[in-house]
């Protein structure tokens, strides 16, 4: 599969993954020149996938947009200021969700895979930015959203058939 097909998946994913869980409609957006600084805080929400392929698959959000997500999906306030946890507990929840997704529609619902915990890590609104062109950018209510699916070579694939 061609890297623009994975892209044109992801990006449909997240799309289909905000908009169902947490009532937020990305609309896809040209990848920017990072983040500004005025966002506030950036954090890249990552996890790790084992079994029939290998990778990573990432988000990269503002704290606002994390609280958005929270109020959304759990009914907290989003300007309370003991908040953040559960608003990065959505954005990983989140995350879980468009992994489990996307590696079905690249897979097949046969494909076997390990998920890691989400780890969250605050990232400057240059580290955000970076240079990957298999990135794909939605803006929701305003705020970019950067994810990435990344496959590494040589990982083990999966022939058993199931009975």
């Amino acid at each position: 599969m061609s890297e623009k097909n994975e892209r044109a998946i992801l990006a449909e994913v997240v799309a289909r993954v905000f908009q169902q869980t947490a009532f937020l409609f990305p609309e896809p957006a040209e990848s920017p020149a990072g983040i500004s600084a005025a966002e506030g805080k950036v954090y890249e929400i990552s996890l790790t996938f084992s079994g029939d392929r290998e990778g990573d698959v990432s988000l990269v959000m503002t704290e606002a947009l994390c609280r958005e997500l929270a109020a959304n999906v759990l009914g907290e306030d989003p300007t309370d200021d003991d908040t953040l946890e559960k608003a990065l507990d959505a954005a990983k929840e989140t995350l879980n969700i468009i992994a489990g997704q996307y590696l079905i529609e690249m897979f097949g619902n046969k494909a076997l895979f390990n998920l890691t915990a989400p780890q969250v890590a605050e990232v400057t609104p240059e580290q955000a930015a970076g240079d990957r062109t298999d990135r794909v950018c939605s803006l929701v209510e305003g705020h970019p959203v950067f994810a990435t699916a990344a496959m590494r070579a040589g990982a083990y694939e999966h022939t058993r058939t199931g009975r």
